[in-house]
């Protein structure tokens, strides 16, 4: 069986840290990546369950370029996260066809209860 994998696209390397020791724990193998083109190309490439992606990225905002993945791929699970003040309703989320939003910093229990069934 090959092994899940997530790809968390963020520009903050202690959330990569947080995240990396998350889904370890769930036994998913992880990816990175820093910037919206490093993380185009990897969605592409390794075809991951599951994107976890910033709003606010060096070369464009997570928003669209979740947009794009899903376009290129319907069953890639993708939950935005975000430090910044902004506000984000169901519509939102819809829109960008985005599985969730987490305002950072989240709670890791909930965060976990939320990603478990999309890892399945």
């Amino acid at each position: 069986m090959t092994k899940r994998i997530v790809l968390i696209v963020d520009d903050d390397p202690m959330f990569f840290l947080l995240m990396e020791r998350v889904f370890r724990s769930l036994d998913v193998q992880i990816a990175s990546a820093t910037t919206v083109e490093d993380g185009l190309r990897l969605a592409r490439e390794l075809r991951p369950v599951l994107i976890i992606m910033d709003v606010y990225l060096p070369g464009g905002d997570g928003w669209t370029t979740a947009l794009c993945i899903k376009n290129e791929s319907e069953s890639v699970h993708i939950i935005v996260v975000s430090a910044g003040g902004i506000m984000v309703d169901k519509a939102k989320i819809a829109e960008f066809k985005c599985s969730g939003f987490f305002k950072k910093p989240f709670g890791i229990t909930e965060f976990i209860a939320f990603v478990k069934p999309l890892l399945e």
